[in-house]
């Protein structure tokens, strides 16, 4: 695994993102929902999207299933839930927003319930920080994409960068990938 990834979001109705090495330009993994349904399809051409289903997985390269992120139907428009699952469908953590957010914007609970990491920021600010207790252990940043793209399409794209003192094998480093999906999901498509 690598310190730095970017995230590009590409066009259309069906979530599909790509997490690159900035450095090579090569895609690393790929995260796709690779079923949507006919009403969430409907949502999304509408402009209500925020509130149908979500069901990414994340891959590598090669196509070996890393994790899963989901949302059911959400009928809260704020409050909203992500669940991160593992190759075995076990529950790793679930994203929450909080019901008023002012500078930290996800919390991140454990299968056990308890709020392990928070995601926080400036509430008009494209910097968002993944902490445990008081350490960042990763920063994300919603990079510009060029004026067009910003005006006429949700597609955006991100820098994604983890602490290098992390553990190279620590779960951490892809609840950080997911952490980019539930960023751009949760506060940036609503």
């Amino acid at each position: 695994m690598r310190h730095e990834f970017v995230m590009h979001e590409h066009v259309g109705f069906a979530n599909r993102y790509d997490f690159v090495d900035p450095a090579s330009g090569q895609i690393l993994f790929r995260c796709t929902e690779p079923k949507l349904g006919f009403f969430p399809m409907l949502l999304r051409i509408i402009g209500l999207g925020f509130l149908g289903p979500v069901d990414l997985h994340l891959t590598d390269v090669g196509g070996q299933f890393v994790l899963r992120i989901r949302r059911g139907y959400n009928v809260i428009v704020w409050g909203d839930k992500f669940k991160v699952l593992d190759g075995q469908q076990r529950l790793l953590c679930e994203f929450e927003q909080p019901m008023i957010a002012t500078r930290e914007f996800l919390r991140l609970r454990n299968y056990q319930g308890e709020v392990v990491m928070r995601v926080t920021g400036k509430l008009l600010g494209n910097v968002y920080h993944l902490m445990v207790g008081e350490r960042e252990i990763a920063r994300i940043t919603k990079k510009w994409s060029g004026a067009l793209r910003e005006v006429f399409t949700d597609a955006d794209r991100y820098h994604l960068a983890i602490d290098s003192s992390l553990d190279w094998a620590s779960p951490t480093r892809i609840i950080a990938l997911a952490t980019v999906v539930a960023v751009d999901q949760m506060l940036h498509e609503a």
